[in-house]
């Protein structure tokens, strides 16, 4: 029961987390410039959208009883791991 209110609080923590490196971004375009931050910026932004939205889906379809706690955690992992590979790729 409690699950909504702690999945509302951490969506709350994942948009500012998200507004302030916006803002990080924004203050530090200039001087950054020369290492091209903008794809890097954008592949931590993506870290945090994806993993929070993954967690929440895998809560809903197990709540629902479409798949078991086991299988979405192993889902959930292996996707995780899929989207590290893509990231560590586009950060180089």
């Amino acid at each position: 029961k409690g699950y909504l209110y702690l999945s509302l609080i951490n969506n709350c923590s994942v948009s500012l987390s998200l507004y302030c490196l916006v803002l990080f971004y924004v203050a530090t375009e200039e001087r950054l410039k020369p290492f091209d931050p903008f794809y890097k910026f954008l592949t931590v932004k993506a870290v945090l959208f994806f993993s929070f939205w993954q967690g929440c889906l895998f809560q809903i379809l197990n709540t629902c009883e479409i798949i078991t706690k086991e299988g979405g955690d192993m889902t959930y992992n292996l996707l995780t791991c899929a989207e590290m590979v893509v990231i560590a790729l586009a950060q180089s």
